[in-house]
């Protein structure tokens, strides 16, 4: 009998460690496949906010030369009506352009303080016509739901690309649930669902459709940029992708649970406040009707976006000297003759960074003010200068109004002392 327990013991024992073994190893591949998932979006990433960055640069020129033609070409002729559609073409290129920065984590945020509730309360209406009538929508709000820090515009893209996302699925009617909740989560949940958030106190905002599902290759992909499984024509691919950059950006994170044929559900989680104090916004635009004649250095390697920038400026009444590198930036203000009041420089050149130029700059000419200039965020500059501010920055492409409105800004401000981490 001892013997015959002991076996049995032994079995048992057996037994219970292949079933832990067999745990770990399949906990083990769902990690694995969670960390290829998150390198693969966050190299998708750098790759598109590249690409997005060069494009800022085409479309700063093509934008710019389709106002200046505008502004001169009488209104009734073919070709100013042609070059309206072009001006056109490049806004609907500039709009794609900040889906591409959303997923990339560089577009920039405006965050305040916001009740979720409060955004789905003045929503809701929207999101019945929008979806349709054949799809039944319901909210399950918690009445005690803590705010968040998100740019309240962008909440609302989120929640409105989720909504067509679950119409999509519903081609023939359903039910979409909306749920919002605090919630806390604890470092085991974070670890298990791969989560770049620590633990803590969060918003849960959850979408959940009765719609036809995925199978896990397309989960695996539906956050990737231009992946649509619509038919060619139906769909950019953008919507699910600009959602995930967002709330990688509020410092969030979310997560995507479906089968086929029993429907999906997308969760969101955002950092909860226990303080109710709102946050405001200021607005630093100031209106003038003063234009300062000024002389101002542009520096710019892309010789199609500073001979248009030139033109700009000039035409509102500026001097504008040009040069297309640091090193020859420094050479024109060592000129006596050139009383400079405004350095315009580009951040990312060859050689000479705009970064460094200024910083030489403020040493000789401690009287010029400086404006930088980058198709990238002024975030996602900081971030790679380990900056922790820029004192002055316009993003391309901008608009006539806005390098002109900026400018007169700058003319009619005190220089600003260069802060300490404002070096290179």
């Amino acid at each position: 009998i001892s013997q015959w327990q002991n076996r049995r013991r032994l079995t048992l024992a057996h037994d219970k460690m292949k079933k832990r073994a067999a745990s770990f190893e399949e906990e083990a591949r769902e990690r694995t496949n969670q960390l290829i998932q998150s390198e693969r979006l966050a190299v998708v990433g750098q790759l598109t906010g590249g690409i997005a960055h060069d494009f800022n640069n085409l479309l700063t020129s093509i934008l710019g030369i389709c106002e200046l033609q505008l502004a001169t070409l009488p209104k009734d002729l073919e070709v100013t009506r042609d070059i309206r559609l072009i001006a056109q073409v490049g806004k609907r290129a500039a709009n794609l352009v900040k889906k591409l920065l959303a997923f990339s984590r560089r577009q920039i945020l405006e965050p305040q303080w916001v009740q979720p509730n409060e955004i789905l309360n003045g929503m809701e209406s929207m999101m019945q016509r929008l979806i349709g009538e054949q799809i039944e929508i319901s909210m399950i709000k918690d009445r005690d739901l803590g705010t968040v820090l998100v740019d309240p515009v962008q909440l609302e893209q989120v929640i409105l690309n989720l909504g067509v996302n679950a119409r999509d699925a519903m081609p023939d009617g359903g039910k979409l649930i909306i749920e919002t909740e605090n919630v806390r989560l604890d470092r085991l949940y974070c670890h298990k669902k791969g989560f770049s958030i620590p633990p803590g106190e969060y918003v849960m905002l959850a979408f959940s459709d009765t719609g036809h599902g995925m199978p896990p290759e397309t989960q695996s992909k539906i956050f990737e940029p231009f992946f649509t499984t619509k038919e060619k024509g139906q769909g950019t691919g953008l919507g699910l992708s600009t959602v995930y950059g967002i709330i990688k950006q509020s410092h969030g994170d979310l997560f995507v649970y479906s089968e086929p044929g029993k429907g999906t559900t997308f969760k969101i989680y955002l950092p909860r406040e226990k303080t109710e104090a709102d946050i405001e916004i200021q607005d630093f635009n100031q209106d003038s009707d003063r234009r300062p004649l000024a002389t101002v250095l542009l520096v710019e390697d892309d010789d199609q976006v500073r001979q248009m920038t030139a033109r700009l400026l000039e035409d509102r009444g500026y001097l504008v000297l040009q040069a297309c590198d640091g090193k020859d930036a420094l050479e024109i203000s060592g000129n006596p003759d050139h009383r400079i009041d405004l350095l315009i420089t580009d951040i990312i050149m060859p050689e000479m960074s705009g970064l460094e130029l200024s910083r030489q700059f403020r040493r000789e000419h401690p009287h010029i003010k400086i404006l930088m200039v980058s198709g990238y965020t002024r975030a996602m500059v900081m971030q790679h200068y380990n900056l922790k501010c820029i004192p002055d920055f316009i993003q391309k492409p901008f608009t006539v109004d806005q390098i002109q409105d900026k400018v007169e800004e700058m003319l009619q401000k005190d220089v600003q002392v260069m802060p300490s981490a404002f070096v290179i």
